[in-house]
């Protein structure tokens, strides 16, 4: 992503970890792994933070 000139705030390897990064600091992009380590895992974060039900809105393919 840096290559892309994003500024990359933070890479998570925990549920908790997200929590911490997302809480903390202004986010514009998430790219989350559905696998990441544990339980609750990425889809249990953006399914937390309703952020599916707000894409579905927008009608995307890939939804």
């Amino acid at each position: 992503m840096e290559s892309y000139y994003y500024n990359v705030i933070g890479v998570a390897a925990s549920y908790q970890e997200v929590l911490l990064l997302y809480n903390r600091l202004p986010i514009y992009i998430i790219i989350i792994d559905m696998y990441i380590d544990g339980k609750p895992d990425g889809i249990a974060f953006i399914e937390n933070q309703d952020f599916y039900g707000r894409a579905k809105l927008t009608k995307p393919f890939a939804v």
